[in-house]
């Protein structure tokens, strides 16, 4: 279920730096509770994408038009380049992304794509434009930049998304689909609190302070980590198996 936000006014309407709190938000570092599910999050998605090689980014500077700042500025906590190939050594070498045309053309470049999935994980001082409504905010913004879908998620014990000053959102995740004109369709979550990612083709699951992800069958998507224990762990059961057929046989034969 989607409900569709109001539509923004124009471009050209906005005030010439509203968005210069991102530069301040880059400054910060990141806190305990998001590097943690950073590391994670980006471990899941790049695991899932290694084969097609599929770049995600992490921290990476994106420069557009619709950003308002001094610096055309936004760096998303991560971003998920779906059918975008990237080698891994030219991955490693990406440090900005330009996607003004006019830029990248004076650097003999075509403009950069848009991101299809950008995250963001709160903090106490940043949770508030990375969900809030209207054009300030992360919501609209990705939006303008061309992202298909955007999820922003509260790790933090206690969380720290609020309706008021006193009262805490009852929800750790919040998912927006992008119209074709850019504008921000807010996504439902089904029975279980579950959002579901048409272009990850996951269903993104709340765990206290981690975002999970998991196909359509109900399998968890694993880290590099997670599937190399889960690997080593169904041989073991092999080899246990095997040895516990032999003595059967061996004891079969006595």
């Amino acid at each position: 279920m989607v409900t569709r936000s109001s539509a923004p006014p124009a471009l050209e309407s906005h005030p010439p730096r509203q968005h210069e709190y991102l530069l301040l938000e880059d400054e910060m570092g990141d806190s305990v509770a998001q590097t943690l599910l950073l590391t994670y999050l980006g471990a899941v998605l790049a695991h899932l994408y290694a084969d097609m090689g599929w770049f995600v980014a992490r921290n990476l500077s994106f420069y557009h038009a619709a950003v308002r700042n001094g610096q055309h500025l936004i760096s998303p906590d991560i971003a998920v380049f779906v059918g975008l190939a990237l080698p891994p050594a030219e991955q490693r070498r990406v440090t900005s992304w330009e996607m003004r045309p006019a830029r990248a053309r004076g650097q003999g470049q075509l403009a950069r794509p848009a991101p299809t999935v950008v995250f963001e994980v709160s903090s106490g001082s940043t949770w508030k434009t990375d969900i809030a409504p209207g054009e300030a905010s992360k919501p609209w913004l990705y939006g303008q930049m061309g992202a298909r879908e955007y999820f922003a998620y509260d790790p933090n014990d206690p969380p720290v998304w609020r309706t008021s000053q006193r009262r805490r959102l009852s929800r750790r995740l919040l998912g927006w689909r992008y119209d074709a004109g850019g504008l921000p369709v807010a996504l439902e979550p089904d029975a279980q609190g579950r959002l579901w990612s048409a272009a990850l083709h996951s269903w993104l699951v709340p765990d206290e302070d981690l975002l999970r992800l998991y196909d359509a069958t109900g399998a968890l998507r694993l880290t590099p980590d997670e599937h190399a224990m889960r690997a080593r762990l169904e041989a073991e059961q092999r080899v246990a198996a095997l040895e516990a057929e032999l003595r059967r046989l061996r004891g079969a034969d006595e």
